[in-house]
Order: structure tokens, then sequence, then C-alpha cells
């Protein structure tokens, strides 16, 4: 609930089941590109907000992908409505 919403909600809003979401949070089942996105969408987070804290973040600096403009734009695209809809087709 750490940004205001329940796992239920977030589960209601995936279409999947709030034990869904607890086996992510605790890592027992693997969280799926494009199922990160949703979540990040929904959440109104970019998809780095489940990594700032990752192992190795600091090794990587300014390098990322992120700093190139087509793939901010691909990132941005993939988190809109529009995005997603085309991912999930």
């Amino acid at each position: 609930n750490m940004l205001g919403m329940s796992q239920e909600k977030l589960g209601e809003n995936l279409g999947i089941t709030f034990q869904q979401i607890q086996k992510y949070e605790k890592g027992t089942n693997r969280v799926g590109a494009s199922r990160l996105q949703a979540i990040a969408s929904i959440l109104s987070v970019p998809v780095a907000f489940f990594f700032e804290d990752a192992p190795g973040q600091e090794a990587v600096g300014n390098r990322g992908f992120a700093e190139d403009a087509s793939m901010a734009f691909a990132v941005e695209f993939c988190g809109s409505p529009e995005g997603l809809q085309l991912n999930r087709a």
C-alpha cells in the first residue's frame, strides 16, 4: 500500500488475483515486461521506480537506455493507454 493502492485493487485493475500480486512482491513468481509496464501505468510511476534500489544501479550511472531520446519515447509510449493496448493485442 506504499503508493496508496491495495494489492486487491491492483489485482482488479490487472485482471488477476491479489494472491498473484503477493507472489510478485515476494519474488515467488516472475513479473514479465508487459505486466511490469501495466503495473507502472496503473500506479502512475515509471518502470524505473521498481529498480531504484536494485544492486548495480550505481555502476550504470547516466549511461542507461533512458538517455537515448528514441528509447525514452518508446518507454513513454509503452506506458500510455495506446501502448498498453498495442502490447495486449
